[in-house]
């Protein structure tokens, strides 16, 4: 009956309304969508419009204000959500006709914030559209909730967003750090109810922190608007006027205070809050405010203070534990972050912002499954949660899992084709694959987007320099240097221009670790300013982003299709794939990278050409101009092949500085640089290493009770520990222990093997990292071992194939298997390499 649907239909607009507020504006389009399926009206379609565009959906957005001008051509508010939505599709002549329209249909009765809206919109000032600008739903009947009662709300994030690093899911992508609206202050966009109900809360005493002096409390609502509306300039101005007369009212502080913060204006933000402090120090709003001004403004200490009296003061308030998450968050603080992120949920169980930071502690916990189940909670509550899609695919990442990156990477860029950190993140991904052309594309896009994503820019010059377009890599190189002169950019151009300058010569006539200079590299592994390298000069003779001093002679890299090569070439790669494949480690953390695995193939190709002639006789000694050991011929040796596997792995990647270590300084040879590989970094589980903490730390413990000088309860106690931190808390400083390495070519000598060491880490943390330094006693051991084992693998091979008999394959295996045991001992480079 009509009197049914009615009462449905009226359901449907208060749902829709609620959800709105609520920001669940998915359920709040679905509720407005069933309204306008029984009776649509241009309201509906505008409150659905500026609930898409809450979204980024701009089509749909343009497309229900299009359909309320169709029920009413006089509808002010679609042309404005119609020139908003053509501002961000970058269609600005279109937008201003629109708001042109909008000011043309002015009269005497027009609502006052909607004429504000067009001439802010008409100013030249005006290029830009954010969310702080969408209006809220218009409400039919009368408001059934308090109108700017409350001073605008935090939500989120902590004010204002600080430069972050792209791609970084630790951070919250896009942080909207003082939510413009809340539960309380959403205001309608209908400024006579406004201002009535407004001034009918006032006459109530219902303003919060408010003077209990009805006329005061209307300006403080009003002022709450202004704030909530993004005009903050207004806003600070009602304020100024409210103190002026009565300095002693706390909300003209929280008001104005969360105006300056909007602005970025922290430290006059601060001085507000505690004044509102000073006057009344229970004030948890103008506590939890100052602690996230401060924490945008790095005073991490005194926020947390603020933060922690917060929760403390109210418990019950989500957003108080949620912020004090983030501020532990932000300062790697994962376990305390987890703790207070979980007890906002267990309050707010439909915070999605909670939900996608808790994931984002179970990643850096190393708690990887349940970190996905978080996220995806996150995206249960909000479908269009493009945040979620973008974490989600990177912890999928992060496990080695790019099929399912990729399509949540797309779900991502689905709802925000303008999503520059998603590209980013994507970027990063296919580049971990060894996707260099794919990743060149959305490196590009995203900074596109946003062109002052310095790493972005610097990953750029890495793929263009891994493909070969050593041009746009020492062009984006440059880009940085420019601005930086100290960034590692300013090694990778050298590098760029060197590699360049060979793409013409045989790998057999170079070696890059003997011409490349000694202090260069150093100061490339330490990434140290150039200004300090010793006896260099720069290939590069430009600051910025010229080519002075590259070879513009020389072409860059062309590349063919499998199917212009030779057969013979074609067969060779082939063969590199299945051989490089087996490089490969099924276990998280490890993407398969198909660039890693060619040149690990080539690699491998090579090696077998070379060991099958030294073996066979037909070559007995190594040529000067490819050898890392001597500039001089020399006969061959366990190097000669190492070498081969060290060159293709310093071709494969152009980032990673990748040397012998007898071949960097001779003061930081002597005193031992060496490899370092993290299991733990402070709270952080390093996805690739962090399973071997537990085989690791049962290694660790008999060793350090082995020690004479420790009492047995200590010793007892120390064997009771179950993770690292409690073993560091327990011995109180930082240490190190040495496994043993018991040498084959000299039986009963036990060599120095690599040292496990616990490093305490701020905050609550420790590095857990296994560390080998490469010094020169330990060289000439190792190399000796190497070359003892070598030579026997040598005389085996030989013996069997100048006798004719069958190889013996088991004793082969055991020796190239202990050539790799005591290599990763030795570890004789600057960074490791699985190739090997």
């Amino acid at each position: 009956n009509k009197k049914g649907e009615m009462a449905h239909w009226s359901k449907s607009v208060a749902d829709g309304h609620r959800f709105f507020l609520k920001e669940d504006y998915s359920a709040a389009i679905q509720s407005y969508t069933e309204a306008i399926n029984s009776r649509p009206t241009s309201t509906l379609y505008c409150n659905r419009s500026a609930a898409n565009l809450k979204l980024d959906l701009y089509r749909k957005c343009l497309n229900d204000a299009n359909e309320a001008m169709k029920i009413d051509k006089n509808c002010i508010r679609a042309y404005i959500l119609k020139g908003k939505v053509l501002i961000l599709l970058e269609k600005r002549d279109q937008a201003i006709q629109c708001f042109n329209l909008a000011e043309s249909l002015i009269t005497e009765n027009t609502d006052i914030e909607l004429f504000s809206e067009i001439k802010a919109f008409l100013s030249p000032s005006t290029t830009t559209v954010t969310h702080t600008q969408v209006q809220q739903p218009v409400h039919t009947p009368a408001p059934s909730f308090p109108i700017a009662t409350e001073p605008p709300k935090s939500a989120h994030g902590i004010a204002p967003p600080s430069p972050q690093q792209p791609g970084r899911h630790d951070v919250e992508p896009n942080p909207q750090n003082f939510a413009l609206t809340s539960k309380q202050s959403d205001p309608s966009p209908d400024q006579m109810e406004i201002l009535k109900a407004s001034a009918a809360i006032a006459a109530k005493g219902m303003v919060q922190h408010g003077s209990g002096k009805a006329q005061i409390d209307e300006k403080i609502a009003l002022g709450y608007l202004h704030v909530n509306t993004g005009r903050y300039k207004e806003g600070i101005q009602i304020f100024n006027a409210i103190l002026s007369a009565d300095p002693k009212v706390i909300a003209g502080y929280l008001g104005r205070g969360t105006a300056y913060a909007l602005q970025g204006e922290l430290n006059q933000a601060v001085v507000d809050f505690s004044t509102a402090i000073d006057i009344d120090p229970n004030c948890v709003d103008a506590r939890k405010r100052r602690g996230q001004s401060r924490a945008a403004l790095g005073l991490d200490k005194e926020a947390l203070e603020d933060l922690t009296q917060s929760t403390e003061a109210d418990p019950n308030d989500a957003e108080n534990w949620h912020q004090r998450g983030l501020l532990y968050y932000k300062t790697r603080n994962y376990r305390r972050a987890f703790a207070d992120f979980n007890k906002s949920i267990a309050i707010d169980h439909k915070n999605k912002h909670s939900w996608n930071h808790l994931a984002l502690c179970f990643s850096a916990l190393g708690r990887a499954t349940e970190a996905i189940d978080a996220h995806k909670k996150a995206i249960e509550i909000d479908p269009n949660f493009k945040d979620g899609y973008a974490n989600l695919a990177s912890a999928y990442k992060e496990m080695g899992n790019r099929e399912e990156a990729e399509k949540l990477y797309a779900k991502a860029l689905a709802l925000d084709s303008k999503y520059a950190n998603c590209y980013y993140m994507r970027a990063m991904t296919r580049f971990a694959s060894g996707e260099h052309k794919l990743a060149l594309q959305d490196f590009s896009q995203s900074l596109a987007f946003e062109p002052g994503q310095q790493e972005c820019r610097h990953m750029k010059g890495v793929v263009n320099h891994g493909l070969g377009n050593h041009r746009a890599a020492v062009m984006d190189y440059g880009v940085i240097v420019g601005s930086q002169p100290d960034h590692v950019a300013w090694y990778n151009r050298e590098v760029c221009i060197y590699t360049h300058q060979k793409l013409d010569a045989k790998v057999s006539e170079f070696n890059m670790d003997m011409e490349l200079n000694k202090y260069f590299k150093e100061g490339w592994c330490k990434k140290l300013h150039p200004k300090t390298l010793i006896d260099y000069t720069p290939l590069s003779q430009d600051t910025g982003t010229g080519l002075k001093g590259f070879d513009v002679s020389i072409p860059d890299v062309v590349y063919k299709s499998k199917s212009q090569l030779s057969t013979a070439a074609q067969k060779i790669l082939d063969s590199t794939r299945d051989l490089g494949s087996k490089i490969q480690l099924n276990a998280a953390g490890y993407m398969p990278n198909k660039r890693q695995h060619r040149m690990c193939g080539l690699a491998a190709l090579e090696m077998a050409q070379k060991l099958r002639k030294f073996w066979k006789g037909e070559i007995t000694t190594e040529s000067a101009t490819t050898s890392s050991f001597s500039t001089k011929e020399h006969p061959f040796i366990w190097r000669s092949v190492y070498d081969i596997v060290v060159k293709w792995r310093q071709f494969s990647e152009p980032n990673d500085p990748v040397w012998w270590v007898d071949l960097l300084s001779p003061e930081q040879f002597s005193e031992g640089f060496g490899s370092h590989t993290p299991m733990l970094s402070g709270q952080v589980h390093v996805m690739r290493y962090s399973p071997m903490v537990k085989p690791a730390l049962k290694v660790i413990k008999p060793l350090i009770v082995s020690s004479k000088t420790l009492s047995e309860a200590t010793k007892k106690q120390i064997m009771q520990t179950k993770d690292c931190y409690s073993l560091y808390v327990l011995l109180k400083r930082d240490f190190w222990v040495v496994t043993p390495c018991h040498s084959i070519a000299r039986p009963g000598a036990i060599m120095e093997g690599t040292r496990l060491t616990i490093q305490y880490m701020h905050p609550e943390g420790v590095e857990f990292s296994i560390r080998t330094p490469g010094t020169p006693p330990r060289w000439v051991e190792y190399d000796y071992e190497m070359n003892f084992i070598f030579n026997q693998l040598t005389e085996i091979v030989q013996s069997a194939w100048k006798s004719g008999t069958e190889l013996d394959l088991d004793r082969c295996s055991d020796l190239i298997l202990s050539l790799t045991f005591y290599w990763y001992n030795y570890m004789p480079l600057s960074r490791g390499t699985a190739a090997v």
